[in-house]
């Protein structure tokens, strides 16, 4: 608003998940970027850090239960930064403790829906099978993703190294999201170009699966971006007992099968 307005800003801080971008479709090109999760020292003040959120847990006037912090916990673990700082999204933890029940709040924007079926052309699901199956997946580490400049990517897509490149952008992308988080474990083997990412937390886990799904099986409708909504009754549990069906069991079988040939031939 403040550019709409051609008001003069010398500084600005955003805390909490960024769902903007450095680029020319911005206008925030030009401004110092502090990643949600980058290697700087504004890191603990982007969210709640691990003892505000046992201060907030353990605070009586809340009347939390030990099932109910439990709950929340497996849910909205917090997501570490690029030198092991652990922070956790408050939106998601503010709005358990004010209705005491599970609430997606993590973002679905219209940038990552059409990064997805643009990047579905060429089997951008492997990488992220890798992290919908907990595994750590390792990138070359990119300081801002340009908005506009990935949707420029559609044009040379199956080129090489546009294709390596291309999914490390988009990797980072879901840093900035929420989506994604540095594995605490690999921090010794960090380098100022390589990262090593996971997915964040079980909301993001189940929220990413829901748009994995809806672009490559096409079974879900996703709902329209909102900040906060609340899913259906053990909306968790559903998802994770589709995810083991034995027609999902056997299109990833047939799916890892084509993807193997498709890095064999068609990309070198």
């Amino acid at each position: 608003r403040l550019l709409d307005e051609g008001v003069r800003t010398n500084k600005v801080l955003c805390t909490g998940l960024t769902y903007i971008s450095p680029s020319k479709l911005s206008g925030y090109q030009e401004m110092q970027w502090f990643k949600f999760l980058g290697k700087h020292r504004f890191v603990p003040y982007f969210g709640f850090t691990e003892n505000e959120v046992r201060a907030l847990f353990a605070n009586k006037k809340f009347k939390l239960k030990s099932d109910q912090v439990s709950r929340a916990r497996y849910l909205y673990n917090g997501s570490y930064s690029y030198e092991g700082l652990k922070v956790y999204n408050p939106e998601s933890i503010l709005t358990f403790i004010d209705k005491k029940k599970a609430y997606v709040n993590i973002r679905i924007n219209e940038h990552l829906r059409k990064f997805f079926n643009i990047f579905k052309l060429i089997m951008f699901g492997d990488p992220l099978q890798k992290l919908l199956a907990s595994q750590t997946l390792k990138i070359r580490y990119h300081n801002y993703v340009d908005v506009s400049y990935i949707f420029e990517m559609r044009k040379i897509i199956l080129r090489m190294p546009r294709f390596e490149l291309s999914v490390n952008m988009i990797m980072c992308y879901l840093i900035d999201l929420g989506f994604l988080s540095h594995d605490v474990d690999k921090m010794a083997l960090q380098t100022r170009s390589v990262v090593y990412l996971r997915v964040a937390n079980q909301e993001a886990h189940d929220t990413l699966f829901q748009l994995y799904t809806a672009t490559y099986i096409e079974k879900y409708q996703l709902t329209e971006d909102t900040t906060t909504v609340e899913p259906e009754k053990d909306d968790w549990e559903i998802i994770q007992e589709k995810s083991k069906s034995k027609w999902w069991v056997l299109w990833d079988k047939i799916y890892s099968f084509c993807m193997r040939v498709y890095n064999k031939y068609a990309l070198w």
